[in-house]
């Protein structure tokens, strides 16, 4: 926290900012307000983690699953077509007990072998 504090309060970064008559100009104040934004978001994101909020399209893998990957700390994260969104892993669980459920429910069963009841 105090190397943040200094890095925001260093007098070089004041100088490269501050014009002839000791003002900051507008756009400067705006590149101030970005930097600090920028900041704070690394903070939130050291703490707490990335919130995924940039991601790519679907991707189909090889192995049968779909995903999506963060565009801001690379991450691959499950993701149902279905639900439409990223799921956690207990969800992937339930699509996955879902559908084998299906596929066994559509497979026909052979027809019951016939006994006649006389031992031979």
């Amino acid at each position: 926290m105090r190397a943040i504090r200094q890095a925001i309060d260093s007098p070089s970064l004041h100088a490269k900012l501050m014009t002839s008559n000791g003002k900051y100009p507008s756009c400067a104040r705006s590149r101030w307000a970005a930097k600090l934004k920028s900041i704070l978001i690394w903070i939130s994101a050291y703490f707490f983690g990335c919130i995924h909020r940039h991601t790519t399209w679907p991707h189909h893998h090889a192995a049968g699953y779909d995903y999506v990957c963060c565009l801001d700390c690379g991450k691959e994260l499950p993701y149902s077509c279905r639900r439409m969104r990223i799921v956690t892993r207990e969800e992937i669980l339930q699509e996955r007990n879902h559908a084998q459920r299906e596929q066994v429910g559509s497979i026909p069963c052979p027809p019951p072998l016939a006994f006649s009841g006389k031992d031979g």
